[in-house]
């Protein structure tokens, strides 16, 4: 999976994350860091790599 997504510079766990938020019409980063079992500051520094990425706005 690592292989597959690293030329999209994503990692296995933002592909979890993007594919829950496909699926969620809208969802704040504590429900997302609960929902994955990660700390807020983790949750806020994937969002800011998302966002910088053009993957969510």
């Amino acid at each position: 999976m690592r292989t597959r997504l690293a030329p999209l510079g994503i990692h296995p766990r933002q592909d979890r994350i993007l594919s829950l938020l496909g699926m969620m019409e809208q969802a704040s980063q504590i429900k997302l860091a609960r929902k994955f079992g990660l700390t807020a500051a983790s949750m806020s520094t994937m969002t800011s790599r998302l966002l910088a990425t053009g993957l969510i706005e």
